[in-house]
Order: C-alpha cells, then structure tokens, then sequence
C-alpha cells in the first residue's frame, strides 16, 4: 500500500468500507492508509479513517496511530481530542502531541504535557532533579541548534 496515490488510497477505503458487511477490516490495512495519509498530510482522509475506526469500534487499537496522523495533517484539536481519549497513551502519541504543541506555538501546553508523560516521569527518577530535566527539554526543544546538555548538568 505504500506510496499510492490519493485515488488508489480512496479505492482502498472504499472496498475497506465495503467489507464492513461482511468482518472487520484489517488493522494492517488501516495502519497502511494511516501512513499514506500522513505522508500526503490529507486532513480530510484522516477524519474519514477515524470515524470509521469508531464505527468498528477498533479507535482504541489505532488510536496511538492517529493521533500523530492528524498533528502531521496540521490538526492538533483533533490529535489533543483523541489523545485525551485514548487509556494506553504510547510514547509516540505523547511525543507527537508535544511536537504538535511546540509547532503551533502553544509551549506552555507542551511543557504540560511533558511533565505528565510516562518519559518526563522515567527521566526524573534517573537523573532525581525534576527541575533539571524542564531545563534540559526546554533548552533541547526550543534552542535545538544552540542547546548543549552538557552545560546543564
């Protein structure tokens, strides 16, 4: 499925839809149109992938899968929506939300949403200074090219 078009991506979705009289389509099929749409960033496709997700019922499966789907399509009310929904946030999710964050200028939500990551959580326990860890990831995220850990320990 990789590297089609938005045409042959849409007559995959349609015999996908198609097949929903007969089982369940296949998550793998979902998680191939999930990254041609991310790759495309086509907004329009990705709510489409999500509502059928919820009419199966499969949003929880995939669900760790859209959310960065619809910060690559430009949509972070959609990804923060459907993150706040979701009971097993994986990294990825929480990474790519942050990013989204950061990318549309909303850096104190993303600093937020760090500190409430399993990561955040892991990195404080080894490094025991929380406060040198919001250090580190706010110099690391919004001074990429100017940042040095090594100053900051």
């Amino acid at each position: 499925m990789l590297g089609l078009g938005e045409g042959a991506m849409a007559s995959s979705m349609n015999q996908t839809h198609m097949d929903d009289h007969h089982h369940l389509p296949s998550l793998q099929n979902y998680a191939d149109i999930i990254y041609q749409c991310k790759k495309d960033k086509n907004l329009a496709q990705a709510r489409s992938i999500h509502t059928q997700l919820c009419q199966y019922g499969i949003q929880t499966e995939m669900g760790n899968f859209l959310v960065p789907l619809f910060v690559q399509c430009g949509s972070i009310s959609n990804a923060e929506q459907l993150f706040l929904q979701l009971n097993n946030r994986s990294d990825h999710s929480w990474n790519h939300l942050i990013q989204g964050y950061v990318d549309c200028g909303r850096l104190e939500q993303a600093i937020d949403a760090y500190k409430s990551s399993n990561m955040y959580r892991d990195i404080c326990r080894v490094l025991d200074s929380p406060e040198l860890v919001q250090e580190l990831w706010v110099q690391v995220k919004l001074f990429p090219n100017k940042s040095s850990i090594f100053s900051l320990i």
